[in-house]
């Protein structure tokens, strides 16, 4: 039997396991648009860009469409690269590779024959789908090969890219606008309604047993949703470190927070008055009276 300590690891640990996939409304959309652009999108545009915020899951949503294209014949019909920095002819080789078909060396010598080898891996009307993540780190060389050598309708090899929301994705955009590229939008943060379902969801599917499931407080859940902005990937950090603290016996960071608005909330008199170098109340009062008679006779004098 697992210790807990390894559940909190796996339950909360980054994993772009499909299996650990948790539905929402907006991944949902977003997989749904991505499905509308590969199969029903008119003359195949041979680009789609998943724009998503960091921390969402944009990996997540690529691996699970990886594993769900599966070619009539049991092939797969996508591959994953969790890095587009490269040229096209290492991009080329890293694809077949994964694919288990290696090309030899020498075997593909410019951009335009790797470009090429990636378009005899699928055709027309059964295309294959090549899905880059941290595609703003692309090169122009690679972007170049694309432009030029890429069919840009009924394309045999279609490309499914995330980028961040910022401007480095915009210009990479707008360098590959002549494929025409369809953009998909990924935003939406977790409500905290989802950040409960997504918690349980993960203890679940991580082996946590009934009772450490349900132990989980909405006040907890609206803390730690609150405190990552509705972001996956910073809610795992707090959920780790809060299960991880309750565990060794130790007041979590949300407990130390609660203790903190506490005390902000107090008054202050009862450390003032038990302070040795602090006057007593009946002395400051006095002190305030000898105050006020004093200025009354300086004002009166004038």
């Amino acid at each position: 039997m697992n210790s807990i300590q390894d559940l909190i690891r796996t339950a909360f640990s980054e994993t772009s396991n499909p299996d650990a996939y948790l539905p929402r409304p907006s991944t949902e959309e977003a997989i749904r648009e991505i499905r509308e652009w590969a199969d029903y999108d008119e003359g195949g545009s041979s680009l789609a860009a998943l724009v998503g915020t960091p921390g969402l899951g944009n990996t997540m949503l690529l691996r699970l469409i990886e594993s769900r294209a599966v070619r009539p014949v049991d092939r797969p019909a996508a591959v994953y690269l969790p890095y587009a920095g490269l040229g096209p002819e290492d991009l080329c080789y890293w694809a077949y590779g994964l694919l288990g078909k290696p090309l030899g060396a020498g075997e593909v010598e410019t951009a335009e024959a790797a470009v090429d080898r990636l378009v005899e891996l699928g055709q027309p009307t059964n295309p294959f789908f090549l899905l880059l993540d941290d595609a703003d780190s692309m090169p122009v060389e690679t972007i170049t090969a694309l432009v030029e050598c890429l069919p840009r309708h009924h394309s045999p090899l279609r490309l499914l890219i995330a980028v961040n929301p910022d401007a480095k994705a915009s210009r990479l955009l707008g360098q590959l606008g002549a494929l025409t590229p369809r953009t998909i939008s990924y935003r939406t943060r977790l409500t905290d309604h989802e950040a409960g379902e997504y918690l349980r969801g993960r203890m679940k599917w991580a082996g946590f047993p009934p009772v450490e499931i349900q132990s989980l407080e909405p006040i907890d859940i609206v803390r730690m949703n609150g405190l990552s902005a509705g972001v996956p990937r910073k809610l795992h950090s707090l959920a780790s470190a809060h299960f991880a603290s309750r565990d060794a016996g130790y007041p979590s960071e949300l407990t130390t927070k609660y203790r903190r608005e506490e005390w902000m909330g107090q008054p202050f008199d009862d450390d003032l008055d038990a302070s040795p170098i602090a006057p007593s109340g009946s002395e400051y009062n006095e002190g305030l009276e000898r105050q006020d008679r004093s200025a009354g006779r300086k004002q009166s004098q004038h």
